[in-house]
């Protein structure tokens, strides 16, 4: 499990953010590496949607991301 998805996941399980989120909510978790959420997120209406590595995310609307719930076991 990546080190930025258990960040924004601990943020989540902790209720730090609400879910949907955005990048600026979990800006401090993501670092210089901005397009973490997309690259990793499914997106419901966009089935082409290619996504590099696991799909920790969930796109709900644009730049909005709820964390899948395959992955959202909180600690």
């Amino acid at each position: 499990m990546s080190r930025i998805f258990k960040c924004i996941l601990n943020k989540v399980c902790k209720k730090i953010i609400k879910e949907p989120f955005s990048a600026f909510d979990v800006r401090d978790c993501l670092g210089p590496s901005k397009s973490f959420l997309s690259k990793h997120a499914i997106d419901p209406n966009n089935p082409d949607k290619i996504i590099y590595g696991n799909c920790y995310f969930i796109r709900v609307s644009r730049g909005r991301y709820k964390i899948n719930p395959k992955y959202k076991i909180c600690p």
